[in-house]
């Protein structure tokens, strides 16, 4: 190797300053908004420091049984089908710490484990009891997260212990990276009390982002909202402990823990409640925009009530009851929030591939994964909630005596499947007793495949475009909330349809019931489609991303048969394909860029966003982001185009697309240096 130059010299001087402006910049983030004034504005500033244990710290800063300390990091030793590894207390580098999260890389074979511990101390001597590290994010190519833990205290102590376990065959896992994050959010505002928070029975005042100090403000820059229709509202706890001092500190832990830790960019709740029942803005943007709780997150409202309701005992925390005050708090925001949407608190609809009452608890959410969330002793509460919701609807907007639906209001074909919909009414005030009804849609669209009732007495009269619906004397009165109908449609020929009902609803006494209809509508489509959106770190306008859709598995070459495209400036990209479609990987690049792929695409994809630095190898990179891509980068901004002729075209240099290589493409590299490709991490 050649020995390297005066001037290779300073520029990797340049490179370590950039760096540690880099950090200063996460710790300490500009803010935005105003306080209101139950807050003091105070400047809040997130303090994080990491202690990482790696291949030629490992052995130095812990000891093994049964494991051997090799160059790529920690392996068992041979025979050996299972090994441990300790490390040694490790200080906390704060004067202070909140919280702490652990980040860790290994290659873990199939049907191989690495299991990982930790437990506290106040003096590195005396230890609490180990605590189980579940992986809380696979963030793709042997990255993982841990959990969020709240230690809440000035002298800490850390241990680790690791243990790897073979396969049946006997191959070892590795383990190469730990990385313990200690972080400190004392600084900021403190939460108000909770009688400040309640702005009577029909709403509660909420926190705002800048009064609870959140180090981004009002926005969210690095996860642009993006909105959705809400026709759920999911109950999440936040799984941390019910211990804290303040609980403001505990909401700027969990957005560090969401935007940095996990590289969400924002948190994922739309609202946290903590358990004086004071309420705080989540996710930026408002209460349509898409967040992140339960993997899937597409028109849902999440909601994060602060600490631990039931099965966290893994994690070394004690379940509480959910509190009075922040069960009302919560049920007064859901209940407005569903007067405004128009939807029923005892009524259901698709979500996440599969049918869910409207207020749903985050565990019985299971198409993109299992969860305890909220915890048995909140979600055991919650029939208590949909009553409360629906009592707090009935006394502050009276106007709205009964509501005749059809569920869901939207209703998407692709033919030739089939779907169904549902007539409910949801009378608020008197027994239901009879009903005289019609449904009209267009016959040309959707066909009736079946049409029943669960109610006894319903005379039910199909005809070409309309059915009849009619019923007096039901013995009994069913429920305030009560299915009329339920109704299985064929698709005929792609189009839309309205789904239109028109009638009247009546007490025992014979008397029309004021009644508010919620009509629906079908669309039916020839195909599926695959859709998505592909964003450009540092870029506002997200065009010429190449979207291939292969039928060869993930990571997809180029030579692979399939769909190609182009993203449009808004990074969207849409595949119209087959209803059972045989595609098996998207996989996305540009130029500068770490690709991107997802395994098994069908529907709506989400957002991914490729992150830039990726130049070598003539423009066409390797999907890494290495020394070699910011040795390139750097030579340009410094020395002009000199140095840019190792680059066939020097503009995939310039990442932010601002026309000129600078300070700022050199920064993008560097925050990402030592990251690769294919990403997988869509949201």
């Amino acid at each position: 190797m050649s020995q390297m130059t005066h001037d290779n010299r300073s520029y990797w001087k340049a490179i370590g300053l950039l760096l540690i402006g880099v950090v200063l910049l996460a710790i300490q983030p500009d803010q935005g908004g105003s306080a209101p004034a139950a807050l003091a504005a105070q400047q809040a500033a997130i303090v994080s420091q990491q202690v990482t244990l790696n291949a030629t710290t490992f052995a130095a800063s812990g000891s093994g049984h049964d494991v051997d300390f090799t160059l790529q990091g920690i392996a068992l030793t041979a025979p050996a089908m299972q090994g441990v590894y300790h490390s040694h207390a490790l200080a906390a580098p704060l004067n202070y710490t909140t919280d702490i999260a652990l980040l860790w890389e290994a290659d873990i074979p199939q049907g191989a484990e690495v299991k990982l511990q930790i437990r506290f101390s106040a003096d590195g001597v005396t230890w609490e009891a180990w605590r189980a590290i579940p992986v809380e994010q696979d963030a793709g190519a042997g990255a993982y997260r841990g959990p969020l833990f709240w230690v809440e205290r000035s002298a800490l102590y850390v241990q680790i212990m690791a243990t790897l376990q073979t396969n049946v065959s006997g191959v070892t896992p590795l383990l190469k990276i730990l990385t313990v994050v200690f972080n400190d959010a004392s600084a900021g505002p403190t939460a108000p009390s909770a009688p400040q928070q309640m702005a009577g029975q029909c709403s509660v005042n909420v926190v705002s982002r800048a009064a609870w100090g959140c180090p981004d403000g009002a926005t969210s820059p690095r996860w642009p909202p993006t909105a959705q229709n809400v026709t759920h509202v999911v109950l999440n706890h936040t799984a941390t402990a019910n211990t804290a001092t303040d609980w403001a500190k505990v909401v700027r832990a969990i957005w560090n823990y969401h935007a940095n830790t996990l590289g969400w960019g924002d948190i994922g709740y739309h609202y946290l409640i903590d358990p004086n029942g004071v309420v705080y803005e989540g996710r930026a943007g408002g209460e349509s925009v898409v967040g992140a709780y339960d993997g899937f997150n597409h028109g849902s409202l999440g909601i994060g009530y602060i600490g631990c309701y039931g099965n966290c005992e893994y994690l070394g925390i004690a379940s509480q009851t959910p509190p009075t005050a922040m069960l009302d708090a919560g049920n007064i925001l859901i209940a407005e929030k569903l007067y405004h949407e128009k939807l029923d608190p005892y009524g259901s609809g698709p979500y996440c591939d599969a049918t869910h009452p409207t207020i749903v608890c985050r565990r019985d959410v299971l198409c993109r994964g299992a969860s305890y969330s909220p915890g048995d002793r909140l979600c055991e509460r919650l029939a208590d909630i949909r009553e409360d919701v629906k009592q707090i609807m009935v006394a502050c907007w009276p106007t709205e005596k009964s509501s005749l639906s059809i569920t869901p209001g939207s209703l998407t074909l692709a033919m030739p499947d089939n779907g169904v919909n549902a007539i409910t009414a949801n009378v608020l005030d008197n027994a239901l007793c009879g009903f005289k009804l019609q449904l009209t849609f267009d016959p040309a669209v959707v066909s009736l495949a079946n049409i029943v009732s669960p109610l006894y007495g319903v005379i039910i009269k199909p005809g070409n475009g309309f059915i009849d619906f009619e019923a007096s004397s039901l013995t009994p009165p069913p429920s305030q909330h009560v299915t009329l109908a339920t109704l299985t449609w064929n698709p005929q020929q792609a189009g839309n349809t309205a789904l239109t009902l028109s009638g009247q609803l009546y007490n025992c006494q014979g008397a029309l019931l004021p009644t508010t209809i919620h009509n629906g509508e079908i669309s039916v489509t020839a195909a599926g489609y695959v859709t998505g959106r592909v964003l450009l770190q540092g870029r506002s306008t997200y065009t010429e991303t190449l979207v291939r859709l292969t039928e060869s598995p993930c990571p997809a070459p180029a030579s692979a048969p399939g769909l190609t495209c182009e993203t449009e400036a808004d990074g969207d990209f849409a595949f119209a394909v087959a209803s059972s479609p045989l595609y098996q990987c998207v996989y996305v690049t540009h130029r500068g860029y770490l690709s991107g792929q997802k395994r098994a695409p069908q529907g709506q994809l989400g957002t991914l966003t490729l992150l830039g630095g990726d130049i070598n190898n003539g423009c066409q990179g390797d999907n890494t982001i290495n020394i070699y891509d910011l040795s390139l980068i750097g030579g340009c901004h410094e020395y002009g185009n000199q140095n840019c002729i190792q680059i066939p075209d020097k503009a995939c240099a310039d990442l932010t697309a601002d026309g000129v290589i600078n300070i700022f493409d050199l920064v993008m590299a560097a925050v990402n240096f030592g990251k690769s490709g294919p990403l997988e991490a869509w949201k």
